[in-house]
This record gives C-alpha cells, sequence and structure tokens, in this order.
C-alpha cells in the first residue's frame, strides 16, 4: 500500500484483546496515523492517554447546571435551522445542549493536543476545523444571539 493517507483502518476487539498493541505496532512499523478515540470507561491507570475520556456524567452534570441557571430562558427559537422549512412548529434550541456541544468539540481537541505527538496533534487540529465548519461555528453564533437576548431582553414594562 503506497498511499496510507488514504486508508482507514478500525479495530475492533473486546476489552483486553490487544488492540491498543496491534494499532501500536501499525503506526510504528507501518507509518500509519491513530486517531484518539472517544470513551466513556474509566481510565484503566493514569498513563492511560489512548482515548479522550468524556463521560455521561461530565456532560450531564454541565447541561443540567447550565440548564438550572437559565431556568425559563435556557430555550431559544432558531430561525436558522435547516429543519426550519419542512417544520410548521417554531425549531426550539437549548442554550445548555449547544453549550456542552461545543464544550465536548474543545475538550476533546485540547485532550488529544496535550499527547504531545505531532500527527495526532495535526488530526486534532483538522478535526476542530472540521467540527467548527460543519457544526460549532454556527452553533457559536446562534449562542451569541440567544445569549444576547436573555441579558438584554426588554420587559414589558420597559415597553
Amino acid at each position: 500500500m503506497n498511499n496510507k493517507e488514504h486508508v482507514l483502518m478500525v479495530v475492533v476487539g473486546r476489552t483486553g484483546s490487544g488492540k491498543t498493541s496491534l494499532i501500536t505496532k501499525l503506526c510504528e512499523r507501518g507509518g500509519y496515523k491513530q486517531l484518539i478515540s472517544q470513551t466513556t470507561r474509566q481510565r484503566r491507570n493514569d498513563n492511560d492517554n489512548d482515548h479522550v475520556f468524556v463521560t455521561e456524567e461530565d456532560y450531564n452534570y454541565l447541561f443540567a447546571e447550565l440548564h438550572r441557571l437559565l431556568g425559563e430562558y435556557d430555550d431559544y427559537l432558531e430561525v436558522f435551522d435547516d429543519n426550519m422549512q419542512y417544520s410548521e412548529a417554531p425549531v426550539v434550541h437549548s442554550i445548555a445542549e449547544k453549550t456542552c456541544d461545543i464544550y465536548q468539540d474543545l475538550k476533546n481537541f485540547i485532550s488529544s493536543y496535550r499527547c504531545g505527538v505531532l500527527e495526532v496533534m495535526d488530526e486534532a487540529l483538522w478535526q476542530l476545523n472540521n467540527n467548527f465548519e460543519l457544526y460549532w461555528g454556527k452553533a457559536c453564533a446562534e449562542l451569541l444571539r440567544a445569549v444576547h437576548q436573555v441579558v438584554y431582553k426588554e420587559t414589558d414594562d420597559e415597553e
């Protein structure tokens, strides 16, 4: 195989079956790059840096706290949603959920970038840029408008 840039291999197996050892050998001897995967399992030890450890508990905790703080102001109408053209009802989004989604992408990037391996860092930067273009860049713009509305919303008394 001469052009490894366009090859994607997925290694799947049971816990402890040697997936990490195989991937390490492929990277060392075959010139492949490893993408850092995400997992919800616990770290096996302090040196367990082969995954981005994102727990559902972390995400859910952050979401719950933001949702609690925002209360009735968490939901906002999103007029730029692509699904709006198919909906007879308003499309409602959550400030807390969008914020948590962005947080997760940024946390994944930082976790991968900290490893110090140039190929992994390059891949993490590419993934961050791609996710920004496809999702969270637009989400940031939506959130800015929604948060602005919450902070500077005029009440009926002010009109």
